[in-house]
């Protein structure tokens, strides 16, 4: 009895291996234009959570930035990101200028460390 379900087990881990070589092989690089893009899309959302006080969700938006930017391999522009602060609102500002983003559409230029309420 444990021989089958061990057998079984054994099968079931090959089919998945066999399932994730697929998927692996339909993946494509990112190039440099899709990372771009990604960091564009993620912009809007950014900011809506440095704006509303969202602290995790804020910092999580720059980590993303960061791996964007190291993707890109531009060091100049990951090396100038400040230490976090205002939910990084002021890093936010450096990538939009990085990227040719108009950064006052989205910050509402209130400055804060925690939230005013």
């Amino acid at each position: 009895m444990i021989e089958e379900k061990l057998e079984q087990r054994d099968k079931e881990i090959w089919q998945e291996l066999n399932r994730c070589q697929w998927a692996r092989d339909e993946w494509e690089p990112s190039s440099d234009e899709s990372i771009r893009k990604e960091a564009v899309d993620y912009m809007e959302f950014a900011w809506d959570k440095a704006n509303n006080f969202r602290g995790l969700s804020a910092g999580r938006s720059m980590d993303h930035f960061t791996s964007w930017l190291w993707l890109l391999g531009d060091n100049e522009i990951w090396s100038s990101l400040q230490q976090y602060e205002y939910y990084g609102k002021d890093n936010l500002r450096r990538i939009c200028e990085f990227l040719g983003l108009d950064a006052d559409q989205w910050d509402d230029g209130v400055r804060l460390n925690s939230e005013p309420y």
